[in-house]
């Protein structure tokens, strides 16, 4: 087989496999997660094996981190995502529902780390405010009743919709600094809990699933297409 020919048949390849679009499902537990407590400002719970969120005198406050470097999660950075949802199971709650009382999924604005991170440092960080620590360009999206997340049989999943944050985790226009699932309303002694990503019960652990597809790089093919121009060129002048 000739250069010429073995180099077409090499180009037409790769232009079937470079810049090509794809879909991905991916379904990951959290990298890391914890939960504060507005009652025990000072605690730590990143050892801990379950997280609360809810409200009642005082506010429980579940944080999760993703790590989207994954190799599972190839083409994520700058990628379409359609849709991605946190899921966890009810593992127990302790019930006087109050229909004013919501959980809304917040992106985190500074970075955190599960074995310091305390209602009073996310209290100094976010500027005196917890509202401070997170972005608010997504509120009100992925919001649920935590009287309907109550509501769900024990050991049953429950899932929030966190794709407007994730969507800006791809684009790039918020940095990944994990969320935080965020009580608001109402005044019921409420809250749902759930395993951590590192308890012990592993079919119990919350996880992520994300649904993207990938852009086929425009300039990938015209590149090839350029460089088979030119080898072409340099066979032919060769052949003479």
């Amino acid at each position: 087989m000739s250069v010429f020919r073995t180099a077409v048949i090499a180009a037409l390849v790769l232009l079937t496999t470079i810049g090509t679009a794809y879909s991905a499902d991916v379904i990951s537990l959290p990298s890391a997660d914890t939960w504060i407590d507005s009652d025990s400002s000072g605690t730590r719970y990143g050892a801990a094996s379950t997280l609360l969120m809810g409200r009642d005198q005082s506010n429980a406050l579940a944080m999760f981190q993703f790590d989207f470097t994954q190799p599972i999660f190839a083409g994520f950075s700058g990628s379409a995502v359609s849709s991605a949802k946190l899921y966890f199971f009810n593992d127990g709650q302790r019930r006087i529902p109050d229909a004013n009382i919501t959980i809304t999924p917040f992106a985190c604005r500074y970075a955190w780390n599960e074995s310091t991170v305390s209602y009073d440092w996310v209290y100094m960080i976010g500027g005196n405010s917890i509202s401070g620590f997170v972005d608010s360009s997504t509120a009100g999206q992925g919001t649920v009743h935590l009287a309907d997340i109550a509501a769900v049989p024990f050991k049953s999943v429950v899932s929030i919709d966190i794709t407007a944050i994730v969507q800006k985790w791809a684009d790039g226009s918020l940095v990944n600094n994990g969320l935080m699932l965020m009580p608001e309303g109402g005044f019921g002694s409420q809250f749902a809990w759930t395993k951590e990503a590192t308890g012990s019960d592993e079919v119990y652990r919350p996880y992520i699933e994300v649904n993207y597809s990938t852009a086929p790089e425009p300039g990938a093919g015209i590149a090839l297409l350029t460089g088979l121009v030119g080898l072409v060129g340099v066979v032919r002048r060769r052949a003479k």
